[in-house]
């Protein structure tokens, strides 16, 4: 299946922002109207090249735009789209998207970030023998049924805190896979299957990770 819903972003004047940044605006008129009831908050956050977490937006009633200000914009600019709703009394993802882009101070462009049915999943990674989970491990989601169009990720890494993970995933199938290597070299590695279905959480994930 196609997205069902996309994000325009606009590229602003390079006025705007001034010689070091870039404007973008996104507008979530089509996510509003197609998204019905399974939409009742948008969040928007944007990552520089370096990944680091540079702007974070939150819409709700309805509200259709907003304009993002990016300094020092780098190659690999993300932007990143996430619908919720709280129907089931806690808030869920409903719909997700991400898009990379190339983008340089004063660009004037347009970007269409697509968007699909998500839901959420969370849990705890715990090792068999104890051993600590190194810095930096990861959750690796990968679908095992990745939609056929090549703007859907097919896979996405969770961090690690304290054991734990959550974050959305697009629905359908996929192996949660852990692995590291502990302070002697020996490598250690976990996986379960889960599916993932739009507009729910699936919680109390647990992996465990063995030698």
């Amino acid at each position: 299946m196609r997205w069902l819903v996309c994000v325009a972003v606009l590229g602003c004047v390079p006025a705007c922002g001034g010689s070091d940044s870039s404007r973008v605006r996104l507008d979530f008129t089509p996510l509003w109207q197609q998204g019905a009831q399974s939409v009742e908050q948008i969040d928007l956050r944007v990552y520089d090249s370096q990944g680091t977490l540079v702007d974070q937006q939150t819409l709700t009633d309805l509200q259709a735009t907003a304009d993002v200000i990016v300094f020092n914009p780098g190659p690999t600019t993300r932007f990143e789209v996430e619908a919720s709703s709280a129907a089931t009394g806690t808030r869920t993802p409903s719909y997700w998207g991400t898009r990379t882009v190339s983008l340089a101070p004063g660009d004037d462009l347009d970007l269409v970030v697509p968007v699909f049915p998500a839901g959420g999943v969370a849990g705890t990674v715990m090792v068999s023998d104890g051993t600590p989970l190194p810095a930096g491990t990861e959750v690796v989601a990968t679908c095992t049924n990745p939609r056929s169009d090549a703007d859907a990720p097919s896979e996405r890494r969770l961090p690690i805190d304290a054991g734990a993970f959550s974050g959305t995933l697009i629905d359908g199938n996929y192996q949660l896979v852990v692995s590291f290597l502990d302070a002697v070299g020996a490598p250690y590695t976990g996986e379960v299957a889960v599916t993932i279905v739009a507009s729910q959480t699936q919680s109390d994930v647990a992996i465990f990770a063995a030698p």
